[in-house]
This record gives structure tokens, sequence and C-alpha cells, in this order.
């Protein structure tokens, strides 16, 4: 993880986190990630990638911050 970044490893980890031998391939990670609601992009390696907002938003969490409210702009201030 870098950051609020979950490389792939990360991803499989959390695709299959008991798993003995080897870890899953980018197409089961690709099906886990889709059936459980998270966006992902794919990384100049031909992995994915995602972020812990878009985990959270599958899980139905709301960042601390977002309260619905929109961000002030120029003229409020």
């Amino acid at each position: 993880m870098i950051g609020d970044i979950y490389e792939f490893s990360d991803l499989q980890r959390m695709c299959r986190p008991k798993a003995k031998g080897r870890l899953p391939r980018l197409a089961t990670v690709e099906d886990w990630a889709r059936a459980q609601g998270i966006a992902f992009r794919y990384d100049k390696d031909g992995g994915i990638w995602t972020t812990r907002d878009a985990i959270n938003a599958a899980l139905g969490l709301r960042a601390a911050n977002d309260d619905g409210a929109k961000p002030y702009g120029a003229g409020d201030i």
C-alpha cells in the first residue's frame, strides 16, 4: 500500500487472505473486485489498483468529511 492506494499485491491478499500456496491470478482478483463493487484501474504492469475511498464506497462508508455539503467556492470566502 502506498498512502491511500492499494496495489495489486494488496488486493491479492484481500481477495484470498488465507490462501495456501500461490496468490490469486489477475482474473480472480478482477472478478472479486467487481463482485464487491470496488472500482479499480489497471497499472502499467498489467495488475490492478484502487484507493481506500473506492473500497470504503463499496462498503457503503463515507469519508469523515463527507457530509453532503458542496465545497466552498472562490466567491464564498
